[in-house]
């Protein structure tokens, strides 16, 4: 696959864990780092300014820079809320890694976050919004983020899941599409959904960025010393 998304959970991987999953990548392989919670979560609440969200900030930096990132994802839950003050401490957030990294960064807000909350957000600081493929369209925009947690009653991707994903991805205008199944079935649907997208158009193939998140029994990562990174839940 030419794509993966990363998300680690706690404890959090040394640098010199992360450099070596690194270069067990091919080089052209396309990485996102998923903000772990402890990045921008303390014991003042979500994004407030201190000691603990400098130190998050600077493993962001840092690790994005080791893993060759070319994504950084903020995805956030109900702690966060859609109020203005919340808004403004994750635009300053997003604005201030942007600047730091120089990185792609997509905003992935749930809670009471709703789609066109968070597709309106995005516009508004210059990012991506990270998108259900399963519960939303695709927003405007020459570049869309689906995220896609199987669950519930999805809990496996059908055929039908998989279609539906492949149309909202060929939205008008959009140039290049990421997806991050986040299930041990992940890579596997994502080459379903490679062969689905490829069938559909001639471009589906090279359109599609497939990903699947890393947990501990995906090959993708040889860890011996068990810290390697899973979906953030």
């Amino acid at each position: 696959m030419r794509f993966f998304e990363y998300a680690p959970k706690p404890p959090l991987p040394s640098f010199a864990t992360l450099a070596r999953y690194r270069k067990q990548l091919p080089a052209e392989v396309q990485v996102a780092l998923v903000a772990p919670r402890s990045s921008w979560l303390g014991g003042r609440g979500a994004l407030r300014p201190g000691p603990e969200l400098d130190a998050g900030f600077e493993w962001l930096k840092r690790s994005s820079d080791i893993l060759k990132a070319s994504i950084i994802v903020l995805a956030t839950g109900a702690e966060l809320t859609t109020g203005e003050r919340d808004r403004q401490l994750l635009a300053d957030f997003v604005q201030a890694l942007k600047t730091a990294t120089g990185r792609l960064l997509v905003v992935a807000p749930r809670g009471l976050w709703e789609a066109e909350h968070g597709a309106a957000f995005a516009r508004q600081t210059d990012s991506v919004y990270g998108f259900d493929p399963l519960e939303d369209d695709a927003p405007p925009g020459a570049i869309a983020y689906a995220r896609v947690h199987p669950m519930g009653a999805r809990a496996r991707l059908t055929e039908g899941h998989l279609a539906q994903i492949a149309e909202r991805l060929l939205a008008p205008g959009c140039e290049r599409a990421y997806v991050s199944i986040e299930s041990d079935e992940g890579p596997r649907d994502a080459r379903r959904l490679a062969k689905l997208l490829a069938e559909l158009t001639d471009t589906g193939a090279a359109a599609l960025d497939e990903s699947a998140d890393a947990d501990d029994d995906d090959p993708a990562f040889d860890d011996p010393e068990g810290d390697a990174g899973s979906p953030d839940e």
